[in-house]
Protein backbone atom coordinates (compact mmCIF):
# COMPACT_ATOMS: atom_id res chain seq x y z
CA UNK A 1 0.00 0.00 0.00
CA UNK A 2 1.51 3.54 -0.79
CA UNK A 3 2.69 5.59 2.27
CA UNK A 4 0.00 8.54 1.30
CA UNK A 5 -2.58 5.84 2.52
CA UNK A 6 -1.18 5.59 6.03
CA UNK A 7 -3.21 8.34 7.35
CA UNK A 8 -6.26 6.03 6.94
CA UNK A 9 -4.83 4.05 10.00
CA UNK A 10 -2.37 6.42 11.92
CA UNK A 11 -3.56 10.05 11.79
CA UNK A 12 -6.46 9.48 14.42
CA UNK A 13 -7.34 10.44 17.44
CA UNK A 14 -7.83 8.19 19.86
CA UNK A 15 -10.70 7.15 22.09
CA UNK A 16 -11.75 5.59 25.78
CA UNK A 17 -15.25 4.52 24.56
CA UNK A 18 -16.51 1.91 23.27
CA UNK A 19 -16.56 2.49 19.54
CA UNK A 20 -20.04 2.86 17.81
CA UNK A 21 -19.64 0.46 15.39
CA UNK A 22 -19.41 -3.32 15.74
CA UNK A 23 -16.82 -5.56 17.27
CA UNK A 24 -15.79 -7.99 14.86
CA UNK A 25 -14.23 -11.43 15.53
CA UNK A 26 -12.09 -12.51 12.38
CA UNK A 27 -11.38 -15.92 12.29
CA UNK A 28 -8.03 -17.11 9.96
CA UNK A 29 -7.38 -20.26 11.01
CA UNK A 30 -4.50 -22.10 10.11
CA UNK A 31 -2.63 -18.99 11.03
CA UNK A 32 0.42 -20.30 13.26
CA UNK A 33 3.34 -18.22 14.75
CA UNK A 34 6.76 -19.87 13.64
CA UNK A 35 10.34 -18.40 12.30
CA UNK A 36 10.14 -18.14 8.00
CA UNK A 37 10.95 -21.32 6.38
CA UNK A 38 10.82 -23.08 3.18
CA UNK A 39 7.64 -24.20 4.14
CA UNK A 40 6.24 -21.23 5.92
CA UNK A 41 3.47 -20.23 3.56
CA UNK A 42 4.04 -16.37 5.04
CA UNK A 43 7.78 -16.81 3.64
CA UNK A 44 9.12 -14.24 1.13
CA UNK A 45 5.09 -12.46 0.95
CA UNK A 46 4.85 -8.75 1.08
CA UNK A 47 1.26 -8.45 3.32
CA UNK A 48 1.75 -4.39 3.24
CA UNK A 49 -1.79 -3.50 4.97
CA UNK A 50 -1.23 -6.70 7.59
CA UNK A 51 2.16 -5.31 8.66
CA UNK A 52 1.04 -1.47 9.19
CA UNK A 53 -1.63 -3.14 11.54
CA UNK A 54 1.09 -4.97 13.28
CA UNK A 55 3.41 -1.94 13.48
CA UNK A 56 0.53 0.38 15.08
CA UNK A 57 -1.78 -1.87 17.12
CA UNK A 58 -1.96 -3.52 20.10
CA UNK A 59 -0.21 -7.46 18.72
CA UNK A 60 0.15 -10.55 21.43
CA UNK A 61 0.52 -14.20 20.72
CA UNK A 62 -1.71 -16.62 22.40
CA UNK A 63 -0.17 -20.11 23.36
CA UNK A 64 -2.52 -22.78 21.73
CA UNK A 65 -2.69 -26.78 22.25
CA UNK A 66 -5.23 -29.27 21.97
CA UNK A 67 -7.95 -30.53 18.98
CA UNK A 68 -9.65 -27.66 17.07
CA UNK A 69 -12.92 -28.55 18.53
CA UNK A 70 -11.09 -28.11 22.14
CA UNK A 71 -9.53 -25.17 21.02
CA UNK A 72 -13.19 -23.51 19.86
CA UNK A 73 -15.05 -23.87 22.96
CA UNK A 74 -11.63 -22.28 25.04
CA UNK A 75 -12.59 -19.42 22.44
CA UNK A 76 -16.11 -19.29 22.83
CA UNK A 77 -15.61 -19.88 26.78
CA UNK A 78 -18.14 -23.52 26.00
CA UNK A 79 -20.68 -21.18 24.85
CA UNK A 80 -21.08 -18.31 27.24
CA UNK A 81 -19.66 -15.60 25.54
CA UNK A 82 -22.22 -15.62 22.66
CA UNK A 83 -25.02 -16.37 25.69
CA UNK A 84 -23.79 -13.27 28.01
CA UNK A 85 -24.00 -10.74 24.93
CA UNK A 86 -27.68 -12.28 24.13
CA UNK A 87 -28.56 -11.98 27.39
CA UNK A 88 -27.05 -7.77 27.61
CA UNK A 89 -29.62 -6.93 24.68
CA UNK A 90 -26.95 -6.50 22.48
CA UNK A 91 -27.26 -8.16 18.49
CA UNK A 92 -24.83 -10.55 17.26
CA UNK A 93 -24.52 -12.16 13.60
CA UNK A 94 -22.48 -15.06 12.46
CA UNK A 95 -20.92 -15.30 8.87
CA UNK A 96 -19.40 -18.47 7.54
CA UNK A 97 -18.94 -20.88 5.07
CA UNK A 98 -20.11 -24.35 5.00
CA UNK A 99 -17.91 -26.71 6.00
CA UNK A 100 -17.12 -24.70 9.15
CA UNK A 101 -20.32 -23.62 10.23
CA UNK A 102 -20.99 -27.49 11.84
CA UNK A 103 -17.65 -26.67 13.55
CA UNK A 104 -18.39 -23.86 15.19
CA UNK A 105 -21.86 -24.52 16.19
CA UNK A 106 -20.25 -27.64 17.74
CA UNK A 107 -17.32 -25.90 19.69
CA UNK A 108 -17.49 -22.41 19.46
CA UNK A 109 -21.35 -22.18 21.00
CA UNK A 110 -20.85 -25.48 22.58
CA UNK A 111 -23.17 -27.66 20.46
CA UNK A 112 -26.31 -24.68 20.06
CA UNK A 113 -27.38 -24.63 16.26
CA UNK A 114 -30.36 -22.29 17.23
CA UNK A 115 -30.38 -19.00 17.02
CA UNK A 116 -30.58 -16.98 20.46
CA UNK A 117 -32.41 -13.40 21.22
CA UNK A 118 -30.58 -10.84 18.95
CA UNK A 119 -28.78 -13.60 16.68
CA UNK A 120 -28.52 -14.02 13.29
CA UNK A 121 -26.62 -16.14 10.83
CA UNK A 122 -25.22 -16.03 7.30
CA UNK A 123 -23.84 -19.41 5.85
CA UNK A 124 -21.82 -19.41 2.09
CA UNK A 125 -21.46 -23.03 0.21
CA UNK A 126 -17.59 -23.05 -0.11
CA UNK A 127 -18.65 -26.41 -2.53
CA UNK A 128 -20.03 -25.11 -5.09
CA UNK A 129 -18.05 -26.67 -7.85
CA UNK A 130 -14.04 -27.31 -7.79
CA UNK A 131 -13.35 -27.18 -4.50
CA UNK A 132 -9.81 -25.43 -5.23
CA UNK A 133 -11.44 -22.42 -6.93
CA UNK A 134 -14.48 -22.39 -4.59
CA UNK A 135 -13.41 -21.55 -1.24
CA UNK A 136 -11.27 -18.52 -2.23
CA UNK A 137 -14.56 -17.10 -3.74
CA UNK A 138 -16.90 -18.16 -1.27
CA UNK A 139 -14.61 -16.00 1.26
CA UNK A 140 -14.84 -12.85 -0.88
CA UNK A 141 -18.83 -13.58 -0.72
CA UNK A 142 -18.44 -13.66 3.32
CA UNK A 143 -16.35 -10.39 3.06
CA UNK A 144 -18.99 -8.37 1.19
CA UNK A 145 -21.66 -9.87 3.93
CA UNK A 146 -19.08 -8.10 6.34
CA UNK A 147 -18.99 -4.73 5.08
CA UNK A 148 -22.67 -4.82 4.40
CA UNK A 149 -23.59 -6.02 8.06
CA UNK A 150 -20.99 -2.89 9.24
CA UNK A 151 -22.74 -0.31 6.74
CA UNK A 152 -26.26 -1.28 7.90
CA UNK A 153 -25.50 -0.88 11.72
CA UNK A 154 -27.99 -3.18 13.75
CA UNK A 155 -25.19 -5.74 15.11
CA UNK A 156 -22.87 -5.19 17.96
CA UNK A 157 -21.04 -8.48 17.85
CA UNK A 158 -20.24 -10.08 14.75
CA UNK A 159 -18.29 -13.69 14.08
CA UNK A 160 -16.71 -14.16 10.79
CA UNK A 161 -15.01 -17.60 9.49
CA UNK A 162 -12.67 -17.46 6.88
CA UNK A 163 -11.76 -20.89 5.77
CA UNK A 164 -10.14 -20.83 2.84
CA UNK A 165 -6.55 -20.50 4.31
CA UNK A 166 -7.58 -23.12 5.97
CA UNK A 167 -8.73 -25.39 3.01
CA UNK A 168 -5.87 -24.59 0.95
CA UNK A 169 -3.45 -25.06 4.02
CA UNK A 170 -5.02 -28.87 4.41
CA UNK A 171 -4.22 -29.93 0.97
CA UNK A 172 -1.02 -29.14 1.06
CA UNK A 173 -0.62 -26.92 -1.70
CA UNK A 174 1.87 -24.07 -0.45
CA UNK A 175 1.37 -21.72 -3.42
CA UNK A 176 -2.65 -21.88 -2.81
CA UNK A 177 -1.83 -21.02 0.54
CA UNK A 178 0.30 -17.92 0.01
CA UNK A 179 -2.24 -16.64 -3.03
CA UNK A 180 -4.50 -16.99 -0.43
CA UNK A 181 -2.65 -14.50 2.20
CA UNK A 182 -2.27 -12.31 -0.61
CA UNK A 183 -5.64 -11.91 -1.13
CA UNK A 184 -6.68 -11.76 2.78
CA UNK A 185 -3.92 -8.90 2.72
CA UNK A 186 -6.06 -7.37 0.37
CA UNK A 187 -9.86 -8.05 2.32
CA UNK A 188 -8.08 -6.91 5.24
CA UNK A 189 -8.02 -3.25 4.25
CA UNK A 190 -11.51 -3.43 3.12
CA UNK A 191 -12.87 -4.80 5.80
CA UNK A 192 -10.70 -2.09 8.09
CA UNK A 193 -11.51 1.20 5.99
CA UNK A 194 -15.26 -0.12 6.60
CA UNK A 195 -14.67 -0.16 10.30
CA UNK A 196 -13.60 2.36 10.77
CA UNK A 197 -15.77 4.83 9.15
CA UNK A 198 -18.30 3.60 11.54
CA UNK A 199 -16.18 3.51 14.56
CA UNK A 200 -16.03 -0.54 15.11
CA UNK A 201 -13.09 -2.47 16.01
CA UNK A 202 -11.72 -6.63 14.17
CA UNK A 203 -10.15 -8.69 16.56
CA UNK A 204 -7.63 -10.90 14.33
CA UNK A 205 -7.06 -14.18 15.22
CA UNK A 206 -6.29 -18.33 14.49
CA UNK A 207 -7.44 -21.34 16.41
CA UNK A 208 -4.73 -22.96 15.29
CA UNK A 209 -1.66 -23.11 13.03
CA UNK A 210 -0.75 -25.32 10.06
CA UNK A 211 0.10 -22.69 7.24
CA UNK A 212 3.52 -21.82 8.55
CA UNK A 213 4.70 -25.68 8.71
CA UNK A 214 3.49 -27.30 5.40
CA UNK A 215 6.73 -28.77 4.98
CA UNK A 216 8.57 -31.27 7.62
CA UNK A 217 11.86 -29.50 8.14
CA UNK A 218 13.59 -33.15 7.89
CA UNK A 219 12.29 -34.57 5.22
CA UNK A 220 11.20 -31.81 2.71
CA UNK A 221 7.69 -33.39 2.59
CA UNK A 222 4.08 -32.15 2.63
CA UNK A 223 2.45 -31.92 6.02
CA UNK A 224 -1.17 -31.17 6.64
CA UNK A 225 -1.23 -31.28 10.11
CA UNK A 226 -2.66 -28.56 12.54
CA UNK A 227 0.41 -27.39 14.64
CA UNK A 228 0.84 -26.06 18.66
CA UNK A 229 2.67 -23.01 17.15
CA UNK A 230 0.94 -20.27 19.03
CA UNK A 231 -1.41 -18.31 17.18
CA UNK A 232 -1.68 -14.71 16.52
CA UNK A 233 -3.70 -12.31 18.16
CA UNK A 234 -4.61 -8.59 16.78
CA UNK A 235 -7.00 -5.53 17.94
CA UNK A 236 -7.51 -2.76 14.97
CA UNK A 237 -9.47 -0.17 16.14
CA UNK A 238 -9.26 3.81 16.47
CA UNK A 239 -9.12 3.84 20.07
CA UNK A 240 -6.22 1.80 20.15
CA UNK A 241 -3.71 3.53 17.84
CA UNK A 242 -0.56 3.09 19.12
CA UNK A 243 -1.10 0.80 22.15
CA UNK A 244 0.70 -2.81 22.87
CA UNK A 245 -0.98 -5.50 24.72
CA UNK A 246 1.75 -8.38 25.92
CA UNK A 247 5.03 -7.41 24.62
CA UNK A 248 5.99 -4.60 21.74
CA UNK A 249 6.44 -6.18 18.53
CA UNK A 250 10.11 -4.33 17.19
CA UNK A 251 9.96 -5.79 13.54
CA UNK A 252 6.83 -7.64 11.71
CA UNK A 253 8.03 -11.32 12.05
CA UNK A 254 5.66 -12.45 15.37
CA UNK A 255 8.11 -15.73 15.69
CA UNK A 256 10.32 -13.41 17.96
CA UNK A 257 7.77 -12.82 19.99
CA UNK A 258 6.99 -15.41 23.24
CA UNK A 259 3.30 -15.91 23.77
CA UNK A 260 1.83 -13.77 26.69
CA UNK A 261 -1.52 -15.28 27.06
CA UNK A 262 -3.48 -18.07 25.64
CA UNK A 263 -6.76 -18.88 23.77
CA UNK A 264 -9.06 -18.57 27.19
CA UNK A 265 -8.17 -14.59 27.02
CA UNK A 266 -10.39 -13.81 23.99
CA UNK A 267 -13.98 -14.23 25.36
CA UNK A 268 -13.02 -12.17 28.26
CA UNK A 269 -11.67 -9.27 25.97
CA UNK A 270 -14.40 -9.45 23.67
CA UNK A 271 -16.75 -8.74 26.95
CA UNK A 272 -14.38 -6.17 27.73
CA UNK A 273 -14.96 -4.35 24.20
CA UNK A 274 -18.66 -4.61 24.38
CA UNK A 275 -18.69 -3.28 28.46
CA UNK A 276 -20.20 -6.35 29.46
CA UNK A 277 -19.36 -7.73 32.95
CA UNK A 278 -16.94 -10.48 32.88
CA UNK A 279 -18.69 -13.31 35.22
CA UNK A 280 -16.45 -13.94 38.20
CA UNK A 281 -16.20 -17.89 37.31
CA UNK A 282 -15.26 -17.11 33.51
CA UNK A 283 -12.02 -18.56 32.34
CA UNK A 284 -8.95 -16.35 31.26
CA UNK A 285 -8.37 -12.68 31.61
CA UNK A 286 -9.06 -9.95 29.52
CA UNK A 287 -5.90 -8.21 27.45
CA UNK A 288 -7.21 -4.94 27.87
Amino acid sequence: MPDSDSSIYLDLEPTTARPSGPVVLLFIDSWGVAPLSDGNAFTGLNLNNLNKFLDNYPVAILAASGTPGERYQLLGAKGKLTALISEAGLKQRRLSESEATPFLEAYFLNGRSDLMAGESREIVSSLAGNRQEDFEEAAQVLVKKLIKAIKKGEDDFIVLSLSSLDLASESGDLEKSKEILKAFDLWLKKIVDTLFKYRGTLILTSAYGRAEALLNPSSGLVQTSITNNPVPFLIISQAHVGQTIGSDLLSEDLSLLSPSADLRDLAPTVLTLLNIKIPGDFPGESLL
